[in-house]
């Protein structure tokens, strides 16, 4: 899936700009996991995982609204792990 934004990135005035909407970054996870679906192949949630009590990045674990911090990358890749296949 695709990870959310924080606050801020949806604050920006124009796509132009670098704007993105939590609620496009959820139509697409939604059309990724129907997709994934179909193919039978596995989606993994990072998007719901990610997201704060808001719906959104939690500006605590980002600086620019986008990337995360050291201890985020590692709960994403904790849950790569946990979420594996044999």
């Amino acid at each position: 899936s695709v990870t959310p934004v924080a606050q801020k990135m949806e604050e920006i005035e124009k796509v132009a700009d670098g704007k993105v909407l939590n609620s496009q970054i959820d139509s697409f996870n939604e059309s990724l996991l129907k997709m994934s679906n179909e193919k039978g192949v596995y989606y993994l949630d990072m998007n719901t995982e990610l997201k704060g009590a808001n719906g959104k990045l939690p500006d605590s674990v980002t600086t620019d609204g986008m990337h995360f911090d050291k201890a985020t990358y590692q709960k994403f890749i904790d849950y790569i792990l946990a979420h594996t296949v044999d």
